[in-house]
């Protein structure tokens, strides 16, 4: 069963809300906050907990899901990081739709790793061998929607997805906000 209302069913796509353009190839260009993307600096202000980017975000997204599947996140790159705002995204998902489960504890990152922004490395390796799964039974058999902030090549999302599945999930949809 699709996860989205939006009719997508292709379980190797990632449905982007948005478009995002990082801050500081912007910036290095010579770009400013005055003229830096609203979008992007809502994903920005989403990340960093500022108030109001929360629902904004849950304005966006609500609509685009159906119900019966468990929400789970991609994670920071530290680890045991505490839970963030794509947590909190996900712990509020299930009171707006039917039979949506937060699962957003499910997936660990239990190694650091250097941050992608910054130019950490991206390849789905570093991801596989820094994820772990937290009680699969919760997991196992279920339709789940995994959620990240911002996506570049994937592989974080990827990695988590490859895990999910490996733990016996049902279906895997991937969602990010730019």
């Amino acid at each position: 069963m699709p996860v989205y209302l939006s009719g997508e069913d292709n379980n190797s796509s990632i449905k982007k809300i948005g478009k995002y353009f990082p801050w500081h190839p912007h910036k290095a260009m010579g770009g400013s906050s005055v003229n830096y993307d609203k979008y992007s600096k809502s994903i920005l202000d989403f990340k960093e907990g500022k108030s109001g980017e929360l629902n904004k975000f849950l304005d966006l997204i609500n609509p685009l899901l159906g119900s019966n599947f468990l929400i789970c996140v991609a994670l920071s790159h530290v680890a045991y990081a505490a839970p963030g705002p794509l947590h909190k995204l996900s712990n509020l998902l299930p009171s707006l739709g039917s039979e949506r489960i937060d699962a957003s504890n499910t997936l660990i990152r239990f190694k650091t790793i250097d941050k992608l922004s910054r130019g950490g490395s991206r390849s789905l390796d570093t991801h596989m061998q820094s994820i772990k799964i937290y009680n699969p039974e919760i997991i196992r058999g279920k339709d789940i929607l995994l959620i990240d902030d911002v996506t570049t090549s994937g592989n974080s999302l990827g990695a988590c997805k490859t895990l999910l599945l490996a733990a016996g999930v049902k279906s895997v949809q991937c969602l990010a906000l730019g």
